[in-house]
């Protein structure tokens, strides 16, 4: 497998695990593509995405992590996420969702 960019163990683990995580990545990308973009717009657009999933937070902030940074280990999520900037934050984003659309094990 193709592993661009990734912690092998951690993108098998957090991204290709649950197909819902490129659904959730490509909801996330629409919230944070307009308005504000500070570390607060930023946190509400998380918590918006994920809420309209009807996801829990904690169950995929490791998954969010690993698509932007790559790997599991970071500062805290919304600061991470904000401080790669809107561009490359959507960049990542898109990245991620086609790379586990192009790598899906089912």
């Amino acid at each position: 497998k193709k592993l661009e960019g990734y912690e092998p163990k951690d993108a098998e683990k957090h991204l290709l695990k649950n197909l819902y995580i490129a659904q959730m990545l490509d909801k996330l990308k629409k919230e944070l593509s307009g308005g504000e973009f500070s570390p607060s717009a930023v946190e509400k657009a998380v918590r918006k995405a994920l809420e309209e999933m009807g996801i829990i937070e904690k169950d995929v902030f490791q998954s969010i992590r690993v698509a932007i940074t790559g790997g599991t280990a970071s500062p805290g999520i919304y600061e991470t996420l904000y401080l790669y900037g809107r561009e490359e934050l959507l960049k990542r984003i898109a990245f991620a969702a086609c790379f586990i659309l192009s790598n899906k094990t089912e």
